[in-house]
């Protein structure tokens, strides 16, 4: 694609704000770079949404030889493999995700039996359990191509595979506006996005699963932490691809010279805001964003401070069990 950069200088953040503006495509979407690791026991509501697909060998060798679509098996670990997003344990065995996470788009295939859900661990290669997917609920205006109500929930359910003990390390974190007195989401607010996936910058001119180093992307066995700002929805419309973004939130670097960003393996994330100085409160889901980590470009959230979407929550939860469904 052609490189399209325009500098736009915005105020209402605080300080005069600089936007690049870029060119994007949907496969840019699954979406830490510039962040931190998540101190232990600081995001017990994290869960990870994995593949249980297991290559053979005659596969990853056939990927050895592959010029297209090649997904470099063997130059990554198993973990890593089989990773594909995040999630956000919300109470009652429901987790709250981006759509996109969940719809499989080869016919036939049934997301319950291709992924399972790990919780009660930060490293994704020791302790925590896992758990069965009993069912899935989509928003049913999930708009794959314009990413609008990137929004699933799933229901888990304990099988053999399943430490209880160890599920315990798993708590809820509650959404905000769910309490009296909670104070609403506003642009300039600090919040933070937790997830496994890879590291490096990636603009739309790297190939697509290589940085802009030229070296091959990697996710983090370790959970991640970026530190993120709300924008004005008025500065975030400047970047031609982000307008009409209604129940979208915008956030990225307080500073325009930094690489501050979710990207691939972080969607279906929680974003949170600090609320009082003892607890945080989910506010949004990563959805897309154009590249990851590019100087002064947001990233784009479905907002669960949106009243239609904390609506479809609550009605969701009492879709049928044992289906995908959408609601």
């Amino acid at each position: 694609m052609t490189l399209r950069r325009a500098w736009l200088v915005a105020a209402g953040l605080g300080q005069a704000l600089v936007l690049s503006a870029l060119t994007g495509r949907a496969e840019d979407l699954p979406r830490i770079v510039g962040g931190y690791q998540a101190p232990p026991g600081s995001a017990p509501w994290q869960v990870e949404i994995y593949s249980t697909y297991v290559y053979t060998p005659q596969e990853i060798a056939d990927d050895d030889k592959a010029t297209e679509n090649k997904r470099f098996l063997r130059d990554r670990a198993g973990w890593e493999v089989h990773h594909m997003c995040g999630g956000a344990y919300i109470g009652n065995d429901w987790i709250v995700t981006a759509a996109h996470c969940v719809v499989l788009h080869v016919a036939g295939d049934d997301v319950r039996q291709l992924r399972r859900v790990r919780v009660g661990t930060q490293d994704l290669t020791t302790g925590g359990t896992t758990y069965r997917i009993e069912r899935v609920v989509i928003h049913k205006d999930y708009d794959d191509a314009r990413h609008r109500h990137d929004i699933a929930l799933v229901h888990i359910a304990p099988d053999g595979e399943t430490d209880l003990q160890a599920a315990r390390r798993m708590q809820p974190i509650r959404l905000l506006d769910e309490q009296r007195g909670d104070r609403k989401l506003e642009p300039a607010d600090e919040v933070s996005v937790t997830g496994w996936g890879w590291t490096s910058v990636r603009d739309e001119k790297s190939p697509r699963l290589f940085g802009r180093d030229g070296r091959l992307m990697h996710g983090s066995v370790a959970l991640l932490e970026v530190d993120l700002q709300v924008y004005s929805p008025s500065v975030c419309e400047l970047i031609p691809e982000y307008r009409g973004m209604a129940g979208m939130i915008c956030a990225g670097s307080d500073s325009p010279l930094e690489s501050h960003d979710t990207c691939q393996g972080d969607s279906g994330g929680p974003l949170t805001r600090a609320n009082g100085s003892h607890e945080r409160v989910l506010v949004g889901v990563v959805s897309w964003g154009i590249g990851c980590g590019l100087q002064g470009v947001p990233g784009m959230y479905t907002d669960l401070t949106d009243a239609g979407h904390r609506e479809w929550i609550k009605a969701a939860q009492s879709a049928p069990p044992g289906q995908v469904s959408f609601r």
